[in-house]
């Protein structure tokens, strides 16, 4: 009966992480107990996501047969020293550690990315956008910008009109 108390208050733990070592980590359960290296919960199939555990980063741990030798981290938890980046529940959060924000809110059906850094996407395929787009900054191009037409304030490329003495020329050809 010992030992069968003893296995079911041993399939759940809690800690910090002290250590991690390629795709495992090793969680201190209790000031005098390190864990062996654990592997940690993922989307491991079709869709993957790599996302390592922190360094003192709280998490739980599943221990099959109360073994912590056959154990994995199933969750991570919010503590004060890593807190959650939002309390909205129609908020879904990616926060990166320099501050690098992605986020979409369901409510209000909107996606906002901020980068703390420089921004690269790359379309082999290329890439379509519908919609309307606005841009607040310079733009730079290594190759050609094509487009129905070109307004500059106020004037299209393709329908303006040259004054010359007393009338004016016709759209250009």
């Amino acid at each position: 009966m010992k030992n069968v108390n003893r296995k079911l208050s041993s399939l759940i733990l809690y800690g910090t992480v002290e250590k991690i070592e390629d795709d495992t980590a090793q969680v201190r359960i209790s000031d005098n107990v390190l864990s062996p290296p654990l592997p940690w919960a993922a989307l491991a199939g079709n869709l993957k996501t790599w996302a390592a555990p922190s360094i003192g980063e709280q998490v739980a741990i599943l221990c099959p047969d109360g073994d912590i030798n056959t154990g994995y981290i199933t969750a991570r938890l919010y503590s004060d020293k890593n807190a959650s980046p939002s309390i909205d529940p129609n908020e879904y959060i990616i926060a990166f550690p320099d501050g690098t924000l992605l986020k979409y809110n369901a409510d209000k059906h909107i996606l906002t990315g901020e980068c703390h850094g420089e921004t690269q996407f790359k379309f082999p395929q290329g890439l379509t956008i519908e919609g309307n787009i606005s841009i607040k900054g310079d733009i730079k191009t290594s190759g050609k910008i094509e487009a129905t037409d070109v307004t500059a304030s106020g004037i299209s490329l393709k329908t303006h009109k040259h004054p010359v003495s007393g009338s004016s020329t016709g759209t250009p050809v």
